[in-house]
Parts: C-alpha cells; sequence; structure tokens
C-alpha cells in the first residue's frame, strides 16, 4: 500500500467520525445453487412437512441431495432423516393400500404380470402383497 493509499484512507476515517464503516456484503461466490431458490425452498418445505426424505426430495426436484441440503440448511428447513423403521412402515403402508385392488385383479382374473404392469409395482410386489394377505394370485389353481 503506498502512502497515497494511506493517507486517502485516513482522511475517510476522520471524515466519517473516526467510525469504522461496516463491510458491504460480499456478494456470493460462484452460480445460483437453482434458478428460483425461493420457489425451490418452498418446494423442499412442502415435502420436508409431507414426511419425504432428503432422497425423495433430491429425485422429485432433479437435483443432488447436497444441493437440496444446501436449499434446506439456508433457508431454516429441517428435514427428518429416513431411517430404516420409518422407512419400513412407509412401504407396509403402500402395500395396504394396495392389498385391495390387488384382491379385485385377483378375483377377476388377472395374472402377475398385469397386476402389476396395472399399479406399477414389480411382481415380487404382488407376491408380497398376496402372501401377506392371503390373496390367491395362482390362475393355475383355480
Amino acid at each position: 500500500m503506498t502512502s497515497e493509499e494511506l493517507e486517502a484512507l485516513r482522511l475517510q476515517y476522520l471524515a466519517q467520525g473516526g467510525q469504522i464503516a461496516e463491510p458491504s456484503a460480499k456478494p456470493s461466490k460462484g452460480r445460483p445453487l437453482v434458478a428460483d431458490e425461493e420457489a425451490a425452498a418452498a418446494e423442499i418445505r412442502r415435502r420436508a412437512a409431507a414426511g419425504e426424505g432428503i432422497t425423495a426430495i433430491a429425485k422429485a426436484m432433479r437435483h443432488s441431495t447436497r444441493t437440496i441440503n444446501a436449499l434446506a440448511n439456508s433457508h431454516g428447513i429441517v428435514i427428518a432423516s429416513n431411517n430404516a423403521a420409518s422407512t419400513i412402515e412407509r412401504k407396509r403402508r403402500q402395500r395396504a393400500a394396495l392389498a385391495p385392488k390387488v384382491q379385485r385383479m385377483a378375483n377377476r382374473g388377472m395374472i402377475q404380470v398385469d397386476i402389476a404392469a396395472t399399479l406399477g409395482i414389480t411382481r415380487f410386489d404382488v407376491r408380497r402383497i398376496a402372501r401377506e394377505y392371503e390373496i390367491n394370485i395362482n390362475s393355475r389353481a383355480r
């Protein structure tokens, strides 16, 4: 720093009454996390309140979990962790909701492949629902 620059800073200091001015806010580094940060934060808040985990939110919004976490942290949003117990319970509720549909389709004589395709689930899920709710899906045994 030259003596001229130092003298200019001293004069500025004295002109402000000997008070040190607060530095202006630094501009954020790099590009923003998402195009519309407020809308993204609102979507994260809505999905987190619905009980979705970080991975589900990230997949639905087509962003990385790191981006979603950064947005959530910067906006004070708490996302419940997906522990094994909550995941198991959520899947059990999904199977319970599908059981009556599987029962109706099986009673109509639909085969596993068709039931799975209609409901958008795998054949394994159809067999699991049938086993848990004692539904006869064996079209050969009828």
